[in-house]
């Protein structure tokens, strides 16, 4: 090695030997006036709004079906249907759903569909209380029986649904207030 090449190295280490010292002996300055608060975050995403109604629907021995009008556009927007399930301490429980009422062989199968209506005027929520294991539309009740029922309207104006359609999870998520 050359004496010129050496006497070049160590200046490049010298240099960088006192740009390490000079940085780290700088001390920090004094602390400067605390700047505005920032907005406040979402305490989670606010739904679009949705309604619901109530219906009290009575079955018997010739009526299986119970028909409804809409309280939305059922080709625009969600619309979900709930029991009342008195069995199980009033819970709100999605349908279709198989009931047992507190036994151990069911006692209805509950069921829904919607359909556009032929004037025009109202689209219909149909909600079915059939016979487990029994013909299509065939009463499960051959007494009169009162069942509730809840019918949730979500305007679809988001892309996706939430994954949990639990009651609970829709009050929530959608602001309905009991």
């Amino acid at each position: 090695m050359k004496v010129e090449s050496v006497f070049k190295l160590s200046k490049k280490i010298s240099i960088g030997f006192a740009l390490v010292m000079i940085i780290s002996s700088c001390k920090k300055g004094d602390t400067g006036p605390q700047g505005p608060q920032g907005l406040q975050g979402n305490q989670g995403k606010q739904g679009p709004p949705s309604t619901y109604v109530d219906i009290v629907a009575n079955y018997s021995s010739s009526k299986a079906m119970y028909s409804f009008s809409s309280y939305g556009d059922i080709y625009k927007d969600a619309t979900i249907v709930y029991f009342k399930d008195q069995a199980n301490n009033n819970a709100w429980v999605q349908i279709p759903f198989t009931w047992y009422n507190g036994t151990s062989s069911p006692v209805a199968y509950l069921w829904a569909e919607t359909e556009k209506s032929s004037c025009n005027c109202n689209d219909l929520v149909k909600i079915y209380a059939q016979k487990p294991n029994a013909g299509q539309f065939t009463s499960a009740f051959t007494v009169p029986t009162t069942l509730e029922f809840r019918i949730v309207s979500i305007p679809m104006s988001f892309k996706t649904m939430p994954k949990d359609l639990s009651y609970e999870s829709i009050k929530k998520e959608y602001n309905l207030k009991d």
